[in-house]
């Protein structure tokens, strides 16, 4: 086993072997699409593969289900993973369906950030395998400060994430997005930018010249108006 063989050599034999799967990690990493496009130094390369580790996941198993608590980052390495939604449970709408199969996930894609950016607690989707899957793992604890250091990568991974997210709507019937084409998702994820608010804050007013179209990813919005 690993830790028996790590015991076995020297503290110089555990660090190269460590220095071994980090070289390896950030050459995997480096070939992820949203990566590759963010152009990070090979020293920033190796720093993002520090915070990873693997993860393999046999076929059949959830990596997390919709209301699990949120912990982890994940980028799919090998395998496929298929995104499922409980739309009742969603949306409380009824007549919406009890499970939505919106997509999947495959090498080189990411899932899980929506939730870190917006600071949900808790998922809106469940994760499973549909074949043996390997991916890495960064928990948000370490994520959120890493992209805040290096802008071009949390730009290049916004993106993804939006593209993500309108792929989720676009397979939720109560979705105005519902159908939405490939094309126009990924013209919507470049154009559009997440805003946080806090209870009590006001988006806008009556009487505010209008500015933007708002999909509220995470939250409740109260509608207050004084028309009589």
């Amino acid at each position: 086993r690993l830790s028996e063989f790590l015991d076995m050599v020297s503290s110089e034999g555990r660090e190269g072997f460590r220095d071994i799967c980090l070289t390896n990690i950030a050459m995997r990493l480096h070939a992820v699409p949203f990566i590759a496009e963010a152009q990070l130094k090979p020293a920033q390369g190796r720093a993002l593969g520090d915070l990873c580790s693997y993860l393999a996941v046999p076929e059949g198993t959830y990596i997390f289900e919709q209301g699990d608590f949120v912990q982890n980052f994940y980028i799919v390495l090998q395998g496929v993973v298929q995104v499922v939604i409980n739309e009742h449970e969603l949306t409380g709408r009824s007549g919406a369906d009890e499970e939505v199969l919106a997509g999947v996930r495959r090498s080189g894609e990411t899932f899980g950030l929506a939730a870190i950016v917006y600071g949900a607690r808790t998922r809106k989707y469940g994760m499973v395998t549909t074949e043996r899957s390997l991916l890495l793992v960064i928990s948000k604890e370490v994520l959120v400060p890493f992209l805040a250091a290096h802008p071009s990568l949390n730009e290049s991974l916004m993106v993804s994430t939006k593209r993500f997210l309108l792929r989720r709507y676009a397979a939720m019937k109560s979705s105005i997005f519902y159908g939405l084409q490939e094309e126009y998702m990924l013209a919507c994820s470049r154009k559009a930018k997440f805003v946080n608010y806090t209870a009590g804050d006001v988006v806008y007013s009556i009487g505010d010249k209008p500015k933007a179209f708002y999909l509220v990813a995470h939250g409740e919005l109260n509608l207050d108006s004084d028309i009589n």
